[in-house]
């Protein structure tokens, strides 16, 4: 039976190269029985109308970027019979390397056709589609000035947390899990269905995007010589063995933050009021290579 892929390409995501894609993803050619095309994306947003569009009429829907276009894409395939996958070609590419997928385009593209087939949990903050990490505080800071910054890649990371690190003020917080509440104030306030922000930085490594439950990480409020700590101890995975650093499982978390930014999936957001956060079983199906999520 012929398999049909999508692949929905980013044209300026991230610092990889899409003509390395495109030349590769020809080898699909020698693949008996398996037909492609590929679609460039023009603006925010048109990821999701094209997988929209294509979710339950396609075998595969994959995404070809970071983890915006990863976001932008998973959406739209969310709740669908598609397969969906990745093709990480992002600054951070935080998702695909929770599922391990290769960071070489020639290597990811096989393996779709040698993959397994995972169900995996996705999260709704209110209304707003979630995969991988998002939240509040210095990480959401800084993912709001890398939106406006003219380059890309780790290096404006890099230099955007060493400027704004000391400057950064802890926002107040007050949450809700299993009737039990509780508030506080906090350098960051991370909701991680997935382990890491991207380039191996791990906030949440127990996560699994498996079993109906997400993880609350909350890096409390502390002097900035403790927090500077928290760097090696996130490349390490082992953040939570900090004192400051608190892990909370949930399947549904409420909260309110005050004077407080907010990134989804690394992409900028502004949220008001208080927030319900939700896990959705088995929303997404995903081609990865034979590993556990």
């Amino acid at each position: 039976m012929q398999k049909t892929i999508v692949f929905i390409l980013n044209p300026i995501s991230g610092s990889g190269s899409k003509n390395r894609f495109l030349r590769k993803v020809t080898q699909i050619d020698k693949w008996e029985g398996w037909t492609y095309k590929t679609i460039f994306t023009e603006r925010v947003g048109h990821a999701t109308e094209i997988a929209l569009e294509y979710s339950g009429k396609t075998d595969y829907i994959i995404a070809v970027g970071g983890d915006g276009t990863v976001h932008e894409v998973a959406k739209g395939v969310a709740g669908s019979s598609s397969i969906f996958g990745i093709i990480p070609m992002g600054s951070g590419n935080g998702v695909a390397r929770h599922l391990k997928i290769s960071m070489y385009p020639k290597i990811a593209i096989a393996d779709i056709r040698d993959s397994g087939i995972h169900k995996v949990d996705t999260l709704r903050v209110n209304e707003e589609f979630l995969l991988g990490v998002g939240g509040a505080g210095f990480d959401a800071h800084i993912a709001h000035q890398f939106d406006k910054a003219k380059t890309r890649g780790i290096s404006t990371y890099a230099h955007l947390t060493l400027k704004e690190y000391f400057k950064f003020k802890a926002l107040d917080f007050e949450f809700e899990i299993d009737n039990k509440k509780r508030s506080g104030k906090a350098f960051l306030f991370g909701i991680a269905n997935s382990s890491q922000w991207g380039n191996d930085f791990y906030i949440s490594p127990e996560s699994s995007m498996k079993g109906g439950k997400a993880k609350l990480i909350i890096v409390e409020e502390t002097d900035k010589a403790s927090v500077s700590i928290l760097a090696p101890a996130l490349l390490t995975r082992s953040v939570l063995k900090l004192p400051f650093v608190k892990s909370y499982d949930f399947s549904e978390l409420k909260f309110n933050l005050s004077n407080f930014l907010f990134h989804i999936d690394g992409e900028p957001k502004v949220l008001e009021g208080e927030q319900i956060v939700r896990v959705v079983e088995e929303d997404l199906l995903v081609c990865l290579p034979g590993h556990k999520v």
